[in-house]
């Protein structure tokens, strides 16, 4: 996997359970070099985007007021937030939240509850896809130097082996936060 290496790239987490906040941070800010930022609601996150030069948005589907379908409209029609890439964050593989999110824009969607490989693949390959697009020199202008690239190892290979031998996958819930530590 290459991993764009620049400290000046910001993703934000956007979902209203605090448990996979947490994760989703704790998880990129381990294994990327770039900002993670998080929001609890859409409203807060389209604040935060107006405040901080955002490159990724982790947007959960099911929240409470405006849910990340709302989000993704209000987004869409804001000039400054419209070609900011979103990965949706979704409980539900159903079809039909997939395509209503290509429909959006959406990039990419990760299914809940998500592995760390799959979390960090795809943002990784998110931000990577962006960097290289051509317009890209007029939104990295102001960033000095030319970012570093860098193979990432695989580290979670034996533990995604060991939990497919099992048929298990990550566990929800306050509990899990301190294992989930434990792991890194």
């Amino acid at each position: 996997m290459m991993v764009l290496d620049d400290k000046n790239i910001a993703v934000l987490v956007v979902d209203d359970d605090e448990i996979n906040r947490q994760m989703a941070q704790m998880i990129l800010t381990k294994k990327l070099p770039y900002k993670v930022y998080t929001a609890q609601s859409g409203m807060k996150a389209v604040e935060i985007m107006h405040q901080i030069d955002i490159n990724l948005v982790l947007l959960d589907v099911t929240m409470p007021i405006w849910d990340g379908f709302k989000t993704l409209e209000i987004m869409n029609g804001e000039k400054s937030l419209r070609d900011i890439p979103v990965i949706l964050l979704t409980a539900s593989a159903d079809i039909s939240t997939v395509v209503r999110a290509k429909e959006y824009g959406v990039r990419d969607y990760i299914k809940k509850p998500f592995m760390p490989e799959e979390l960090v693949g795809r943002v990784a390959k998110a931000i990577w896809e962006e960097w290289k697009k051509p317009d890209r020199k007029k939104k990295y202008a102001k960033k000095k130097p030319e970012p570093k690239f860098y193979e990432e190892p695989d580290e979670f290979e034996d533990f995604r082996e060991e939990e497919k031998e099992k048929g298990t996958g990550f566990r929800s819930g306050t509990h899990f936060l301190d294992e989930f530590r434990d792991l890194f």
